[in-house]
This record gives C-alpha cells, sequence and structure tokens, in this order.
C-alpha cells in the first residue's frame, strides 16, 4: 500500500481541487482547475488560468471566460447555501 502526504499545499483563491491529494510543497495559485485523480508532484506551481489533468499534473488547456463567470456563481451559490443551512439548522 501506498502513502501520499497531503499537508502543507498552498492553495489560492477560486482553486476548485476535485478531491485530488496533493503531496507536500505544492502550489496552487488563484483560479485553477485540478481534474479528478490527478497526481501534483512534489514543488509543482500550478498556473492560474489553467486546467491539469494526468499523472503527473499537467496544463490540459486554458480556461475560458465561462469558466472563470462558473467560478464566481458557484462561489456565491455555495455561501448562500451555507447561510441557508445555519439558519435552518443551527437555531
Amino acid at each position: 500500500m501506498s502513502l501520499i502526504r497531503t499537508r502543507a499545499t498552498r492553495m489560492a483563491s477560486r482553486c476548485c481541487p476535485e478531491m485530488t491529494p496533493r503531496p507536500d510543497a505544492a502550489l496552487e495559485e488563484n483560479e485553477v482547475v485540478v481534474g479528478a485523480g490527478t497526481l501534483v508532484p512534489p514543488g509543482k506551481t500550478l498556473k492560474s488560468g489553467y486546467q491539469y489533468l494526468g499523472s503527473p499534473a499537467r496544463q490540459a488547456r486554458s480556461r475560458c471566460d465561462k469558466d472563470t463567470s462558473y467560478f464566481h456563481y458557484t462561489a456565491r451559490k455555495y455561501a448562500e447555501l451555507s447561510a441557508e443551512y445555519l439558519v435552518k439548522y443551527q437555531s
């Protein structure tokens, strides 16, 4: 069995990690999308504005304006749902 350590990864704002483990010292800049199952090697910097896939992680494509607007939409929607949940279940 292999062990993947996932501590010490720095993720900037508006990242979409897709539940992918990251090793030590990986860095994600703003608005990065990492596909499910993508392996990010130690010390790898994922540049803003790209989607990363594969093992090891590589730039699959640059993001378009539609992708960026979806980031903002989902962040707002998540905040709204979180507030609704707190009002409904925490009182």
